[in-house]
């Protein structure tokens, strides 16, 4: 089927490694699926789990787009998916001037 090495390899590339835009696809569609807060997990874990996931999602989106997200859409997902006892800190939050309210003040 394929006629070069090229079209071998892009063929062999595309069955066995997901493209990037693929990639970003589904980090994005993992990103906004998470709705709450495992249970089971602490506040840490969760944090680390859904920077972890944005870290990923930044480096697809660089790799397709060359394209920074916005800090404020995680800091947007990770507030909307805390439990209820951080809502007076939520509203706090979202009080703090846009230039103070960076991802430096939640380390």
């Amino acid at each position: 089927m394929c006629k070069s090495a090229k079209e071998m390899w892009d063929k062999l590339h595309s069955v066995y490694e997901q493209r990037t835009e693929q990639r970003q696809d589904q980090l994005f569609n993992e990103f906004f699926s998470i709705r709450e807060k495992d249970p089971r997990d602490s506040e840490a874990k969760h944090i680390a789990k859904l920077e972890k996931l944005w870290v990923k999602l930044q480096d697809e989106t660089w790799k397709e787009d060359k394209a920074k997200l916005p800090d404020s859409l995680f800091l947007n997902r990770l507030l909307n998916t805390m439990p209820q006892k951080y809502f007076e800190f939520m509203n706090a939050w979202e009080s703090v001037p846009k230039e103070q309210s960076n991802l430096a003040l939640l380390r």
